[in-house]
């Protein structure tokens, strides 16, 4: 019962009626009694590839459409919503782990201790946008480490969990995530922290991203690039509250 396919060039003048009727110029070309459906089904045009097919009685009309072809308003069920909801909380917990929160969030309190130093009146607004600015950048460097870091973590029972080689997280989609995460934390931190502020945070970056990271497999002397870029965070806290750094940022 399946109408057969008909190659076709498709003229400007083209337009399918609403009985499925095909017409070029006033003239009916084609429709469902003409493919011999009885009615039931209707034309199914593909402007694109030139094509004009006769649905078959009995198939399924594309989702979405009406008997004509038409697009209809379409409700979502609720166990749909509740899908959508499901997997973007299992998508913010892949980033969340991608980011190591714990591990970032103590490099932030080392970093809000030098603030704290450093500081003799708090200003709640600039301390917030610090902590954000901070915990962005540090995140950012954690993904990036995971990102170089795929092929050995699978290799390994403790990383070969982690969202990239476990395959929950795309490496394609974990750098985007580390991009934007670093190129937004160390615009916060230049803009409300200063410019001293945020070429440190630069520096600790590429040290962790590019020197320690590549490094810590191949040497034991990986741990001086990666004391380096650890003992930064508090330089930050006392620059953005001070804008420089004077003995007491050096002893921390």
């Amino acid at each position: 019962l399946q109408a057969p396919l008909v190659e076709t060039q498709v003229p400007d003048d083209f337009r399918v009626d609403s009985v499925g009727h095909v017409r070029t110029g006033g003239k009916v070309e084609a429709g469902p009694e003409l493919l011999g459906d009885g009615g039931e089904g209707v034309g199914e045009v593909q402007q694109g590839l030139g094509l004009v097919q006769g649905a078959a009685v009995g198939q399924p009309r594309p989702s979405g459409h009406d008997c004509h072809g038409r697009r209809r308003n379409v409700t979502a069920l609720p166990s749909d919503i509740l899908r959508h909801h499901f997997n973007a909380v299992l998508a913010a917990v892949q980033h969340v782990q991608l980011g190591k929160a714990r591990l970032s969030l103590m490099v932030l309190m080392s970093a809000l201790v030098g603030y704290w130093l450093a500081s003799s009146e708090l200003v709640l607004a600039h301390l917030l946008w610090f902590a954000i600015g901070t915990f962005l950048v540090v995140a950012s460097a954690n993904a990036f480490n995971q990102v170089l870091e795929h092929e050995s973590d699978s290799r390994m029972r403790r990383t070969a969990e982690r969202p990239i080689p476990s395959g929950r997280l795309p490496r394609s989609e974990a750098f985007v995530v580390a991009s934007v995460c670093s190129i937004a934390g160390h615009a916060i931190l230049f803009i409300e922290a200063g410019p001293l502020c945020g070429v440190l945070a630069l520096s600790a970056t590429v040290i962790y991203v590019s020197v320690y990271t590549p490094m810590k497999s191949r040497s034991a002397w990986s741990t001086v690039p990666g004391a380096i870029s650890g003992a930064i965070p508090p330089l930050m806290g006392f620059s953005a509250v001070q804008g420089s750094l004077g003995p007491l940022a050096w002893s921390l």
